[in-house]
């Protein structure tokens, strides 16, 4: 909107506009055009995980950085809840590493309600966890099948 709120100007005219508009084109960057081609593919989004077509991408995840972690479906091994693991809450963390192999993501508010936490396992003998919602696992694991 600061971009073009010059051209709102009563007194500017189409030529000036048009001039204004070709010297400030933008070229897209690598990460702009990954996220407009990442739109058609997103299958669910929400504030601790994006699934994709191609793959799982767990924000929040490293440490100190926040960044998140992408992992392909082809390195997926198994996606399971905690319930399923059979969980103890010393091997759950709100970030980082408890007593397990499971790397979890920042989620300072957590819960440790069984089933809602997502563990993915890899060829890594780290896992990944994060904070899921049910039927997290279930559609990770159809898009590794292909059935969707």
């Amino acid at each position: 909107y600061s971009k073009i709120s010059h051209l709102m100007d009563e007194d500017s005219s189409l030529q000036e506009q048009a001039v204004y508009l070709l010297e400030h084109q933008s070229t897209s960057t690598e990460e702009e055009e990954e996220y407009y081609e990442d739109l058609h593919e997103i299958l669910y989004k929400d504030k601790h995980v994006k699934i994709t077509r191609k793959y799982v991408e767990i924000k929040d995840y490293y440490f100190p950085t926040l960044q998140s972690k992408k992992i392909k479906y082809k390195n997926i091994r198994y996606c399971k809840t905690d319930t399923e693991l059979d969980l103890k809450p010393l091997q759950m963390k709100n970030w980082g590493m408890a007593l397990s192999n499971i790397w979890w993501a920042s989620h300072t508010m957590r819960k440790f309600k069984q089933g809602n936490n997502i563990i993915i396992a890899t060829k890594s003998k780290i896992r990944s966890g994060f904070t899921g919602n049910e039927g997290t696992c279930e559609l990770i694991n159809r898009v590794r099948k292909g059935q969707i």
